[in-house]
C-alpha cells in the first residue's frame, strides 16, 4: 500500500488548520480521506464539500443508507481503506 502524508490536526496552521475545523463542525474527527488531501487546502475544501453535499442534503435515502451504498461501491471495487 502506498504512503501518504497526512498533516495531523495538531499540527495543522493558517488555512490547513481552518480546513479542518470546518470539518470538525461536521464530524468526531477528521476523516483519513480529508487529511491525505489536507496539504492541498484548495483540495480538501472542495472534497469536504461535495461530500457534505452527497451525505448530507435532503434525498429519498438516509444517511446510513448512503453509508451502506458507499460501503458497498467500495467493497465492490476492492477499495482497501
Amino acid at each position: 500500500m502506498a504512503f501518504v502524508r497526512t498533516v495531523q490536526y495538531e499540527d495543522a496552521a493558517g488555512e490547513m488548520k481552518d480546513c479542518y475545523d470546518a470539518i470538525l463542525r461536521h464530524n468526531l474527527r477528521v476523516p483519513n480521506l480529508h487529511a491525505v488531501s489536507a496539504i492541498r487546502p484548495e483540495i480538501m475544501e472542495t472534497l469536504a464539500a461535495h461530500l457534505r453535499a452527497v451525505m448530507s442534503e435532503r434525498s429519498g435515502l438516509t444517511r446510513a443508507e448512503k453509508e451502506m451504498v458507499a460501503t458497498v461501491v467500495s467493497a465492490l471495487s476492492k477499495c482497501q481503506y
